[in-house]
């Protein structure tokens, strides 16, 4: 990942040099009586903030765009990383390879729903809904909407998720190094405890089913530690 963010910071550089360049070739005069100026309601379009995606490759990368650019993701869901942003906000990234795009707001406004446990997820996970929380009676999705309508389409009975306390799951992390822990976990584990373990960095904390699927997909090793006591599942 790092490598590929070095990459993007190379051609930007260039095609700084090369615009520049341009710049200075190109007649000042030219520029000052082209005799076009864009209408006033122009730059109110321009400066208006719609809703953004682009493909980043990890949460690592997420992080150093929030970082470097201070560009803030509204949320970060799989490899894409949605923003609030105008024509400016996407200038900044376009020198980087990012090619922004406009999505629609309910494209990342979810709900959380409760359904009866399957005989296995790969309904759930067609419809791209979230597994949050596991449990002997019932499953807790999060969804948008038009993931919703799918689980609907597909036979499931959706039910609001009711007053019962949803309880992370205790969850034992190694990481491979010790430098910003939170970066590492994404911010997805409530963390009770950091310790080291013959070299390496092992984290305690808290965490629902589908932050334990987006870690161990990012090759980090999650155990599962008992419950407190009195949590019934």
């Amino acid at each position: 990942m790092a490598e590929r963010w070095h990459q993007r910071i190379a051609r930007a550089h260039l095609l700084v040099i090369i615009v520049v360049g341009f710049l200075a070739a190109f007649p000042a005069a030219a520029l000052l009586h082209s005799g076009k100026q864009l209408p006033v309601n122009a730059a109110g379009v321009l400066q208006s903030r719609k809703l953004f995606r682009i493909e980043v490759e990890d949460a690592d990368e997420a992080g150093l765009i929030q970082q470097e650019l201070k560009i803030k993701p509204e949320v970060v869901r799989g490899r894409y990383f949605y923003y609030f942003g105008d024509e400016d906000i996407n200038r900044r990234l376009i020198p980087y390879g990012y090619a922004p795009l406009a999505v629609q707001q309910d494209e990342i406004v979810t709900r959380l729903v409760r359904i009866a446990p399957p005989k296995d997820d790969s309904g759930v996970r067609r419809s791209g809904a979230q597994i949050v929380l596991r449990e002997r009676e019932s499953w807790y999705v999060r969804g948008t909407a038009r993931q919703l309508e799918a689980l609907t389409l597909a036979g499931f009975k959706l039910a609001e998720p009711g007053s019962k306390p949803m309880v992370p799951r205790r969850v034992q992390i190694q990481l491979r190094r010790g430098d910003d822990v939170n970066r590492q976990i994404g911010g997805r584990v409530e963390i009770t405890e950091v310790r080291q373990d013959r070299g390496r960095i092992v984290v305690v904390g808290e965490a629902f089913d589908d932050a334990i699927t987006e870690l161990r997909a990012r090759s980090l090793k999650v155990d599962i530690l008992p419950d407190y006591p009195g949590v019934v599942r």
